[in-house]
């Protein structure tokens, strides 16, 4: 199945960041590790198991490696980048493709997206959110992070805040939280929500940590 433009774009950007995401964890490191930590804790789940859709340096996925959890799975469309997560995270298993064909065989306890959503235009987004829900296990638990923009738009621009990709166009939509809000209503509830300035690069933040809801999806492709 031929990708994309815009996934194409997306995976040209990524392989050309990686060295630079690798370079940068000790930025996130104290605040992805507490992020880690306070999805383990809101789900109250017991040795989960956890899936991470676009996994960057590794480095949540080395957090949930070393707090208790049963399995850990990461899908990515870069080479380049899950080669960096498998230095952070040797015991995790590696898919790489894009999400949204890909077809996965099990359903997951906690499914953490960070940076992730905001990489597919709206159409895709929806078909990105029903695709979480149906690989959520009953009960699951869902963390969902991304900038937010007083209105939502989407187009190809460049990915400003990494050197290695200004020259590199990406497609990024700009998520209002009011828009966000909305299209995640249908599938989850919101148990937490936490807002973080990264004024360096002139980005608010909003995470949300949500739980599956209980409803029954039309019989359709994810």
């Amino acid at each position: 199945m031929q990708m994309k433009r815009y996934i194409l774009a997306n995976k040209k950007a990524y392989d050309a960041t990686a060295k630079e995401y690798d370079k940068r964890v000790k930025e996130y490191a104290y605040l992805d590790k507490l992020k880690v930590l306070r999805v383990l804790r809101l789900s109250g789940l017991k040795k989960p198991s956890v899936l991470e859709l676009g996994p960057g340096s590794g480095l949540c996925l080395s957090y949930f490696e070393k707090y208790g959890t049963r399995k850990t799975t990461a899908i990515d469309i870069s080479p380049k980048m899950i080669s960096v997560a498998k230095k952070r995270s040797p015991n995790t298993r590696f898919i790489r493709g894009d999400f949204l064909t890909t077809r996965f065989n099990e359903k997951y306890d906690i499914i953490f997206v960070q940076a992730f959503i905001h990489l597919f235009p709206l159409s895709d987004a929806r078909r990105v959110l029903r695709k979480i829900y149906s690989l959520l296990a009953n009960n699951g638990f869902v963390f969902i992070a991304t900038t937010i923009h007083e209105a939502s738009s989407e187009d190809f621009s460049r990915k400003k805040d990494y050197t290695a990709s200004k020259n590199t166009v990406r497609y990024r939509r700009q998520w209002s939280q009011k828009d966000l809000l909305q299209e995640i209503k249908p599938y989850f509830s919101l148990a937490y929500k936490r807002y973080r300035n990264e004024r360096k690069y002139k980005k608010m933040w909003m995470g949300l940590y949500l739980r599956k809801r209980h409803r029954s999806l039309p019989t359709s492709n994810p």
